[in-house]
């Protein structure tokens, strides 16, 4: 049968081997030829299985992140506690603007007067350091941890010592997830 190291009389390779004229010298040239084979051939399997795997795993992180990133629903939430955090120390008591930007339910003057926001970077350096929620929503923005000592600089591109509400929302979105090739360039 396959794989059976006997004669179809039944008598084992390694005595035929022997009692031919190679004698024992043929008998371990043999054993080691089958053995080499035998562990070659269960490593190349073995590779490829595992290789396999690495790649679907891979592919399956790479795919949840991607989701994670592209979550419109991730994006507003956080992007919302993180400017609630910003703005309540902005203006401290001005609770309508605060009540109306957390409901949605904005008029066009506070629209308006949330367009012309400029925050400076020194307070915006405060909150993230000091504001849980803020920190939070930058976690969950998948903003790297290495990125928010800097973040101030980052988001003020123009070194004006302020940052408005578009350039914040504008680079926070860009600044999400792992570094690309494409954003060396931009």
């Amino acid at each position: 049968s396959f794989g059976d190291c006997s004669t179809a009389e039944g008598m084992p390779m390694f005595e035929i081997l022997v009692a031919w004229s190679g004698g024992i010298w043929w008998s371990i040239l043999f054993s080691g030829f089958t053995f080499m084979m035998t562990i070659g051939i269960f490593n190349v399997i073995s590779a490829l299985f595992v290789e396999s795997t690495l790649v679907t795993a891979w592919e399956l992180t790479a795919d949840k992140q991607r989701q994670r990133l592209e979550s419109p629903q991730r994006w507003s939430t956080n992007i919302m506690m993180l400017l609630m955090a910003l703005l309540s120390h902005v203006w401290p008591g001005d609770d309508e603007f605060l009540e109306a930007l957390s409901t949605g339910t904005l008029t066009v003057g506070l629209l308006e007067k949330l367009r012309d926001v400029e925050i400076n970077r020194s307070l915006f350096d405060e909150v993230l350091e000091n504001d849980e929620h803020a920190q939070r929503a930058l976690h969950e923005m998948d903003i790297p941890r290495a990125d928010r000592r800097y973040l101030s600089e980052i988001l003020d591109p123009n070194n004006s010592g302020t940052i408005g509400i578009f350039e914040l929302v504008d680079g926070l979105r860009r600044l999400r997830g792992k570094s690309r090739r494409s954003d060396i360039i931009a």
